[in-house]
């Protein structure tokens, strides 16, 4: 279901986004690409009240219902009040941002203030929903997120373009489309969480709201950090160098974003458990899990970047592939590095130390933002994609270093940065596609015999995908 959950967004996005461009435009498809960015910035209002009811329901796992339940429906009443200031906040936000707006005509501008509305009305829904996700985080559901995940990302790509294509290219429709995708699966998320309490009468227990607010204000504080740090290359795009270059930098932003899905779904995974354990048992699942992780995301990120100008020729046009492929393949670096920081995050935060995080995206915020608009006052779409790669590094390597893994898992880790760094140096050269194609197979085999070697679990998963696709005794003998 993982890697369902990153081939489905995956393909989703590079069959939609063509049809995208030609029916609305690079414009609108770029003010629809900081629209979807808007979502990130729903976390804020939810002030880290999801993961500390994940937090808490996964130390009491073993707990009946009755006893969980005051710790879910707390946290409900909570959320849906903040969520509800949270959205007339929000209404003045946009209608401002809107007005703002450099390089969209008054048609435009027009199209998005009608749209606004649905925005903030979903805001509430988002924020109670962060609960319900917390409380199946805890209980281990693994199947239930990652199907929600996977039609949510689905949806969000789809109806939009459905209704553009039925009723005309008309940016109010996208969003329209994009709100009923996100509320769909809320609906859906909040009937699974609910069915635990199923029979148990609502408790609020106002002794749980220091508890909760003491955890959940530290991850607010990264809630509302981590936005700006991951979308504010495209809002600064977007004021230096105008709409049409946040296309540019959106289309392959929106592929290697999906990378993360990933590590999100591995720690998802790992959240409740680093909760549950001792610190040493937690750290060192953590450094089995970085080892395993990294493998991964370098098998699908040197692809990426070997194949970024030929893929975006074929997909979206020479032209755009000649503006793209660098971004892309910046992007895809810093994609790694991003992914790997996921552990440490999750870490952190799931043996009660968020403060830390918090400091951490605190610490980065003001220097990536300076240089985040000198280089793209310089250098345009790239160095913005520098900018990000920067930041995500330095993000990664606080995180392992406060955790102590930094210098355990150096050694799991330089092959694959290794074959990132071989991947782009060659990418770079321009040689021809076969032997990009013959380069790309090679690294990838690399990789796989090296996590054999060197993971019992990696080991253990192509064994036993190996064992059910091939044919037993039996069948050779028939």
């Amino acid at each position: 279901m993982t890697v369902l959950g990153v081939i489905a967004p995956m393909a989703v996005t590079v069959f939609t986004l063509p049809i995208y461009l030609r029916l609305i435009g690079e414009e609108r498809y770029g003010i629809l690409a900081l629209i979807w960015l808007v979502f990130g910035y729903f976390g804020l209002f939810d002030f880290g009240l999801s993961r500390a009811t994940a937090n808490h329901l996964a130390r009491l796992r073993q707990a009946p219902a009755e006893e969980k339940a005051p710790v879910f429906f707390t946290a409900l009443l909570m959320n849906a009040g903040l969520g509800l200031v949270g959205a007339v906040l929000l209404g003045v936000a946009l209608t401002f941002a809107s007005m703002m707006m450099s390089g969209a005509d008054n048609g435009l501008r027009g199209e998005l203030q009608i749209g606004l509305p649905w925005l903030v009305l979903l805001l509430p829904l988002s924020t109670v929903s962060g609960v319900f996700v917390g409380c199946l985080e805890a209980e281990e559901r693994w199947g239930m997120i990652n199907l929600q995940q996977v039609v949510g990302a689905v949806l969000q790509a789809v109806l939009p373009l459905v209704l553009v294509i039925l009723l005309g290219a008309n940016l109010m429709f996208a969003i329209v489309g994009t709100v009923v995708g996100k509320a769909l699966v809320i609906a859906w998320s909040a009937t699974a969480a609910l069915r635990t309490f199923k029979g148990v009468k609502p408790k609020i227990n106002p002794a749980l709201l220091r508890p909760l607010l003491s955890y959940g204000g530290a991850v607010a504080l990264t809630n509302s950090i981590s936005p700006i740090l991951a979308s504010a290359d495209r809002f600064v795009i977007a004021s230096v160098s105008g709409l049409q270059a946040v296309t540019t930098y959106s289309v392959p932003f929106n592929i290697i974003s999906k990378v993360t899905i990933v590590p999100a779904a591995v720690t998802r995974v790992l959240f409740p458990r680093f909760s549950s354990m001792a610190p040493t048992e937690a750290k060192a699942l953590a450094e089995r899990a970085l080892g395993v992780l990294g493998g991964v995301i370098a098998m699908i990120c040197c692809p990426i970047i070997l194949l970024a100008h030929a893929g975006l020729s074929v997909w979206v046009g020479p032209d755009f592939a000649e503006r793209g492929t660098t971004v892309t393949q910046v992007l895809a670096m810093g994609a790694c590095f991003n992914a790997l920081a996921y552990v440490p995050f999750a870490l952190l935060q799931g043996t009660g130390r968020p403060n830390l995080v918090a400091r951490i995206h605190l610490f980065e915020l003001l220097p990536f933002l300076l240089i985040l608009y000198v280089l793209v006052m310089f250098f345009g779409v790239e160095g913005a994609a520098w900018a990000w790669l920067m930041r995500v590094v330095a993000d990664a390597v606080l995180l392992l270093h406060f955790t102590k893994l930094l210098r355990s898992s150096a050694r799991a880790l330089l092959p694959c940065a290794g074959a990132i760094l071989v991947s782009f140096l060659t990418a770079s050269l321009g040689p021809p596609l076969p032997y990009l194609v013959l380069l790309t197979v090679a690294i990838s085999g690399a990789i796989i015999v090296w996590l054999y070697r060197t993971s019992p679990e990696w080991a253990r998963m192509v064994r036993r995908v190996g064992s059910r696709l091939s044919p037993s005794k039996r069948e050779f003998e028939r």
